[in-house]
């Protein structure tokens, strides 16, 4: 089964997109990337793993740092992502970490239903 990876940032407009894919499928595990104030909502819900970022970080140090944790708690070989909420900065680090990982990765998003590009 397929991970989901996405980010929830300031932008609560994009929220429910996120929520919507997160809802509509049958994900193995879901991870959220975020500053904690947005990611300590979803904490406590079975199979989501939360990635608070560190703000201060080089992007190479961030996508060193989401390379480690991808490589902890990823299990399957293929992750949906989506990038509707979050920075640019945060994309490139996570897109570039979950390149060194080796994961197959589908861009997701939602338009009434979990779509892919």
């Amino acid at each position: 089964m397929t991970e989901f990876v996405t980010f929830l940032s300031t932008g609560e407009n994009t929220w429910t997109p996120v929520l919507q894919i997160m809802k509509s499928e049958k994900w193995s595990k879901v991870i959220i990337i975020g500053n904690e104030p947005f990611t300590n909502i979803f904490s406590e819900q079975r199979n989501v793993i939360t990635i608070i970022l560190k703000k201060d970080n080089s992007l190479k140090e961030l996508t060193k740092y989401l390379e480690n944790e991808f490589k902890t708690n990823l299990i399957s070989t293929q992750v949906a992502f989506n990038m509707l909420s979050g920075t640019g900065r945060e994309h490139m680090a996570a897109l570039g970490a979950l390149l060194k990982c080796g994961v197959g990765i589908r861009l997701v998003y939602y338009d009434n239903k979990v779509l892919e590009l």
